[in-house]
């Protein structure tokens, strides 16, 4: 092990001629990778466990973060060539790009003069330019997200399959009517934003059964720019022993691997991990396609075969987020949780008297499936806040005509007006009949919560 951890140190520090922009530096077990606008580090640990990671020196975000335990020197380098491609990309680009179109060009050329004053104020990193949309279909200019006047939010179609960019949205009315630059820029942070949302743990009640030996969740999450493997290991107590949170531009199953490795090599007694898994689980099949090497082999022969002697639950995310927000509102027998994410579609997740309510298929919650969905084309991605808290408002509706539940809880990140959601919505239901409805910023820890009650219950099943 030492002798390979040194070739592999030996290796990095031999591709400092590679990247001439990119400074090296040595220091103990550690090496650093310094750009002007971004710091990568490669951390050597006991136990031959290496950590990688990228930050950005502009606005602090993590922008690359995993540890793995080094087994082969070609999968480390692999993954070491991962960690300075997306250092290297941030070496142009101190700040996001972003562009307002209109028909002419002139209104949101305002607009833009106002935003960058606010930001130049508020010292932020971005920039706004405008330009008219007909120069913008012609020119195709270079550009990290785009916003459409209302006036032509008609055209978002349109824009992302001509400029091959999936950042695209319209200008809420409400804030381009009054140039709202506060408003606007907290929906540009909600569409740009790569980080996960921390919140004090004692928020969420933890009186699950104790149960032997430790349990390991792992929460798949996606938007436009990342995916984070979100990761916490349970005590016998349910106190957490570790957590942490892995962000790469795109994984495969090996990163998978290289996750539950470490965590068993750091916490033996491991006895079942639960799988938190955006999409479609049935017949022993994971269906997500983001993933390289997921769907392409069942999932016993994915992770049962291969760790034989820990018990396995595979659970769709939103109906992981259901048994989540079941337990933390004891005052309810019948829940149901709605995520409609922003650029990918949504689930629900019900709980009816304490029994997951999954169907004989799997199917139940499935958004896509739905003729809502076909109708009306629900959770295509860059939908506007006023078409998405019509449609959400539409699964509201179906959802207390099929199941009737006490209380709902929403995520969705382009609907932050509870009361306007709730107007939608009696225009289907009369308030008289309607459930208890809330708006869910934390939708991660109720998922990661439902995990540990799943995997909590088979350990204690199968005493």
């Amino acid at each position: 092990m030492e002798e390979m951890l040194n070739e592999f140190k030996k290796w990095i520090l031999s591709k400092k001629d590679q990247y001439p922009n990119i400074t090296f530096k040595e220091s103990g077990d550690s090496i650093i990778f310094e750009t002007e606008y971004g710091l990568g580090e490669v951390n050597i640990h006991e136990m031959g466990i290496i950590e990688l990671s990228v930050r950005n020196r502009v606005n602090d975000d993590q922008e690359f973060y995993l540890h793995f335990m080094l087994k082969s020197l070609e999968h480390a380098q692999g993954l070491f060539n991962e960690m300075i491609d997306v250092l290297s990309k941030l070496i142009n680009k101190p700040v996001t790009k972003v562009l307002f179109s209109c028909t002419s060009g002139l209104t949101t050329g305002f607009f833009a003069e106002k935003m960058n004053e606010a930001i130049q104020l508020l010292n932020l990193p971005y920039t706004v330019e405008a330009m008219a949309y007909s120069e913008l279909i012609e020119t195709k200019p270079d550009y990290d997200v785009l916003y459409l006047a209302p006036q032509i939010s008609y055209l978002q179609e349109e824009a992302v399959n001509t400029l091959h960019n999936p950042n695209v949205y319209a200008i809420p009315a409400q804030i381009f009517a009054k140039y709202d630059t506060r408003a606007m820029l907290d929906l540009l942070e909600a569409n740009t934003s790569n980080k996960v949302e921390e919140v004090d743990e004692e928020t969420i009640t933890r009186d699950v059964a104790q149960h032997d030996g430790k349990i390991l969740t792992i929460n798949i999450l996606r938007n436009s720019y990342r995916i984070h493997l979100i990761y916490n290991v349970y005590n016998e107590d349910n106190h957490h022993d570790e957590s942490g949170d892995i962000i790469k531009p795109y994984i495969t199953i090996s990163d998978l691997y290289d996750l539950i490795d470490t965590m068993k090599y750091k916490h033996k007694d491991i006895t079942c991990i639960g799988l938190i898994i955006p999409g479609l689980i049935h017949n022993g099949y994971g269906l997500i396609t983001f993933i390289k090497g997921f769907s392409s082999s069942s999932l016993k022969q994915l992770f049962e075969d291969k760790y034989p002697n820990i018990k396995f639950v595979y659970i769709n995310d939103a109906n992981a987020a259901a048994a989540g927000y079941y337990v933390c509102n004891e005052d309810y027998e019948n829940v149901s949780y709605i995520y409609q994410p922003m650029y990918f579609k949504g689930g629900i997740g019900t709980v009816i008297r304490g029994k997951l309510l999954k169907g004989v298929h799997d199917i139940a919650g499935q958004i896509n499936y739905s003729p809502l969905s076909i109708n009306n084309e629900i959770c295509e991605c860059h939908k506007t806040p006023e078409e998405t808290i019509e449609i959400v408002a539409q699964m509201i509706a179906n959802i207390c005509t099929y199941i009737d539940p006490a209380i709902i809880g929403v995520t969705c990140a382009l609907i932050t007006d509870l009361d306007e959601l709730k107007k939608h919505v009696t225009k289907y239901i009369p308030e008289i009949y309607q459930p208890v409805i809330t708006l869910e910023t934390h939708m991660h820890l109720y998922q990661e919560y439902g995990g540990l009650i799943m995997c909590a219950n088979l350990l204690n099943d199968t005493k």
